[in-house]
């Protein structure tokens, strides 16, 4: 028996569900964090009791019934001992044109140029409708990854990703508004540099790191800025990121909240 049914992203099984639940007298959540809605998921906000958001730019943030809730992040779990090299750079996501990973790459070779140890591993893959866009970068770039400076590592499991944030010094956040910003709080906790154009930790981070736009310029000045830190404003960085995804959106604080 149960008394709500929690629907997570999936707008479809929402507003199929929907005339089930609301006959059988089931309370129905539905989180949606994307700055954008289809047709779909405005209906699933529509025939929810109440919306849940961890992105302050979410479409559902302006109904009347939404509720914010932290993103939900193990930080402990992303605290390992760090091994990473000081010129090594990370994307970690889906391959697609909403993640600016085209302008991030760029970015990477225009910075490499004068940085000849400078590397960039992308991890994750494309949907069936990215798979083109996915293509043309890897012949764009393909001098970069012969020469072994961009390396594509495919899709990584949930519970190996502390490790993989441990072994890079700069994490390249550089997508729009939509979806979820999990894998920013993660680097965060982890203790990467972060390089975003996520609104909610401008205040957080260095001013220099955030992207007001994510052109290629910009991203390459972010680069070179994260490159030029001593190692004790580094460290200072670190402790900054980490209490914030600690206070702000820890696992912990997410079950009170909904």
């Amino acid at each position: 028996d149960y008394d709500s049914v929690l629907v997570h992203l999936s707008s479809e099984f929402a507003v199929i569900g929907a005339w089930l639940w609301h006959m059988l007298g089931k309370r129905i959540g539905f989180w949606h964090n994307d700055a954008a809605a289809p047709l779909f998921a405005r209906i699933a906000i529509r025939f929810s009791d109440v919306v849940f958001y961890s992105n302050p730019d979410s479409f559902a943030a302006k109904y009347a019934h939404a509720r914010y809730v932290p993103m939900g992040v193990e930080a402990d779990m992303y605290m390992l001992e760090r091994s990473a090299p000081k010129e090594s750079l990370l994307f970690l996501g889906r391959l697609s044109a909403r993640k600016n990973l085209d302008e991030t790459i760029g970015a990477f070779g225009a910075v490499r140029e004068n940085v000849q140890n400078l590397t960039l591993d992308v991890y994750g893959e494309p949907r069936q409708s990215d798979a083109g866009y996915a293509a043309k970068l890897r012949t764009k770039f393909a001098q970069l990854e012969r020469g072994g400076a961009l390396s594509y590592k495919g899709s990584v499991l949930h519970d190996m990703t502390p490790s993989v944030y441990a072994a890079h010094e700069i994490f390249v956040h550089a997508g729009s508004a939509h979806g979820s910003k999990k894998t920013l709080y993660e680097a965060m906790a982890a203790g990467c540099l972060v390089i975003t154009s996520e609104k909610e930790v401008r205040e957080v981070i260095d001013p220099r790191f955030f992207l007001e736009k994510s052109t290629e310029e910009n991203i390459a000045n972010a680069i070179r800025a994260a490159l030029s830190l001593s190692e004790e404003k580094r460290e200072h960085a670190r402790s900054v990121s980490r209490a914030y995804v600690k206070r702000e959106h820890a696992l912990s604080s997410v079950v009170p909240s909904v």
